[in-house]
């Protein structure tokens, strides 16, 4: 099952098993059977839907939302299906892609000479876009390459939001967490910092199990898009002309869904996705986190 978490207008042409939380028609395509069949869910969302809280609905992260509309606690309950709101199999992959820095408040062009802009994100903190959690993510890498856990001094509330620790809630039987991390072309080498940050990223699970990266170098895909987006002049926003330049041609660019707006004079702005995978193993010391 294909989720867009974000407005309706970002999702793709119809598919039935493509929907969005908020909008669950095209979900309910699917046959109970099919429902129950699901093994695996691949979202993609924007930064800011990925960090929040659990209360009230709307500040629910992705994650949660997602666990909802895919039914995983009733399928960790071993219910059959009945229809499309229970749940059947195990869902053991979950592929999330995440959009860091754009579109969004952080422009193309942010983070170069200032480190409080640059791209960040952090599971083990609510949010990472305030000026005063803007080192979260170096602070908890030092932690981590020391061997302990980063420790925020995060109040009751603000402990709901860490995304890190949603998955022993909401996706219990979780083998396979694909975290694939996309941004502008142009700040790829910020996008290099958070990867290796990533790295040492553990997701706590149950019974003594947590989500660990395998070891495996990220993969890594540049796609092309039109010259121009709407959310570029409504955040106001500018994409420079000497962009695509800049980026080498080592990797080629991906065009999708050309438009017919791609014969607008400029260059196609043009975006770089680096994935790690997290697999399911045995800590041996999952507490205190």
């Amino acid at each position: 099952m294909v989720v867009f978490d974000g407005h309706p207008d970002v999702v793709p042409p119809d598919s039935p098993l493509q929907c969005t939380p908020s909008n669950l028609r095209l979900c309910r395509k699917l046959r109970p059977w099919q429902f129950a069949n699901l093994s695996s869910v691949d979202m993609s969302v924007q930064q800011f839907m990925l960090e929040g809280g659990t209360l009230p609905s709307y500040q629910q992260s992705s994650i949660e939302r997602v666990s909802r509309l895919s039914g995983n606690k009733g399928r960790h309950a071993g219910h059959e299906s009945r229809g499309f709101t229970l749940a059947g199999s195990h869902i053991s992959h979950y592929g999330c892609r995440a959009r860091i820095g754009g579109p969004g408040p952080s422009c193309p062009q942010a983070g170069a000479d200032d480190l409080h802009e640059a791209l960040r994100l952090e599971p083990m903190i609510n949010v990472t876009d305030r000026r005063e959690t803007s080192g979260a993510m170096l602070e908890g890498f030092a932690a981590r390459t020391e061997g302990r856990q980063p420790d925020f001094k995060l109040d009751a509330f603000e402990k709901q939001g860490r995304w890190g620790m949603q998955f022993a809630e909401f996706w219990p039987d979780l083998q396979t967490l694909e975290l694939v991390l996309e941004t502008y072309a142009m700040k790829e080498k910020q996008l290099d910092s958070v990867v290796k940050c990533a790295k040492l990223w553990v997701f706590p699970l149950h019974d003594g199990r947590q989500l660990e990266w395998n070891g495996k170098e990220e993969a890594r895909v540049r796609w092309r898009g039109a010259s121009e987006y709407g959310y570029d002049a409504e955040l106001g926003m500018s994409w420079p002309s000497e962009s695509s330049a800049a980026l080498g041609e080592e990797t080629p660019a991906i065009q999708w869904r050309p438009t017919t707006n791609d014969t607008q004079s400029g260059p196609a702005q043009e975006f770089v996705m680096k994935s790690l995978v997290f697999t399911r193993r045995r800590s041996v010391d999952a507490t205190g986190i």
